[in-house]
């Protein structure tokens, strides 16, 4: 029982508890695991397409879109060229990129959906053919 009433035996646990508290303190501000306004880039390459004699640009639409959205957590940001994008990048300007292609809105608009897997019909159910 002498343990107990040695007061220098007290001291280390409880220097370390204040310690912990005061760092528990001083760097929960610092602690958000949730990103508000995080700048990500967004460079639209695309030309554009023409289906019956209308011009249609979905790349304009989607960066449109993503740059008028209302969202806390990304704050888009236009960029001009790969020249800027790398030049942000490396200035940490922005975190990220999305970046729209030249033929995307030639892609979305012409290409058909592929069958992904063509199953014979047959006696042996393992029998598929994947492409």
């Amino acid at each position: 029982m002498n343990i107990f009433k040695n007061k220098l035996l007290w001291i280390a646990p409880i220097a370390t508890m204040i310690i912990l508290v005061i760092f528990s303190l001083a760097f929960y501000p610092a602690y958000n695991p949730k990103p508000k306004d995080l700048p990500i880039g967004i460079l639209n390459e695309d030309k554009g397409t023409t289906i019956q004699d209308k011009n249609v640009n979905i790349g304009k639409k989607l960066e449109d879109k993503l740059l008028d959205s209302d969202s806390n957590k990304i704050k888009w940001v236009k960029v001009d060229s790969e020249k800027d994008l790398e030049k942000d990048l490396k200035d940490q300007k922005i975190f990220g990129v999305a970046i729209i292609d030249k033929d995307f809105s030639k892609d979305a608009m012409s290409k058909t959906q592929k069958v992904v897997m063509d199953s014979k019909k047959r006696r042996n159910a393992t029998k598929s053919c994947f492409r």
